[in-house]
């Protein structure tokens, strides 16, 4: 079905990028958690690939999953009826938009829920922020993780959007993190100020000792002394 097809234009949102097709499809790629996508030349394919989409011009597109993601090739009619798409299109919000304000963040942020699950999986607030991000905007902002949104006061709110502002235009700007590459192969720049490349090591603010803590189904590092 892909065959013949061109590819009119590409979209994105939150964690997903949708290929639209000429022969009435379009083409969902969603990489989860450590998928790759490289856009490369015929004669240097992974063979680890689930898939190549080769090009009239000698190059092609390899799509490599892990985990949990997704390839899925869908009929322009019932497109809508995609899980993935319904889950990103179900929160319109994301960190780089116009829409993506102080004001509203003040207004979204006012709940009786941990800073975790309101900022990242179904029932965030925005789309596009992982666990990793989260650790970063919350030691940049100074918060416990067990914070909840509703108990900040305006200028520890302030504090979380500017980090969250500030954490996603750095990690464009530097490519992502170090351990991913981008579409033709080249490493992230971007080292977390956060996570497990913390582990043993002391607050580069307070000089405090890092923790790992359990929280919100998984792990989180952070400074015990700064985050409060």
């Amino acid at each position: 079905l892909l065959v013949g097809g061109t590819i009119e234009e590409i979209s994105s949102i939150g964690l997903s990028l949708t290929m639209h097709l000429s022969n009435g499809f379009k083409l969902l790629l969603c990489p989860e958690y450590g998928g790759e996508f490289f856009y490369q030349v015929n004669n240097d394919l992974s063979e680890r690939a689930q898939m190549h989409l080769y090009f009239s011009d000698e190059t092609a597109l390899s799509c490599r999953l892990k985990g949990y993601g997704i390839i899925q090739l869908i009929k322009n009619n019932n497109f809508d009826n995609s899980y993935i798409y319904q889950r990103e299109t179900s929160i319109n919000l994301e960190p780089v938009s116009k829409e993506f304000t102080l004001k509203l963040f003040s207004e979204l942020i006012n709940k009786k829920r941990q800073l975790k699950s309101l900022m990242v999986g179904k029932q965030a607030i925005f789309t596009g922020i992982s666990n990793s991000a989260y650790q970063d905007i919350i030691y940049q902002a100074k918060l416990h993780p067990k914070r909840k949104g509703a108990d900040l006061d305006e200028e520890e709110v302030s504090k979380l959007y500017n980090a969250v502002v500030n954490l996603v235009n750095n990690r464009l700007k530097f490519g992502g993190k170090t351990k991913f590459k981008d579409l033709y192969g080249q490493s992230g720049q971007y080292i977390p100020m956060m996570g497990p490349n913390m582990k043993g090591k002391n607050c580069i603010d307070c000089g405090s000792q890092i923790e790992k803590i359990a929280h919100g189904g998984g792990h989180v590092y952070l400074c015990q002394t700064c985050q409060v």
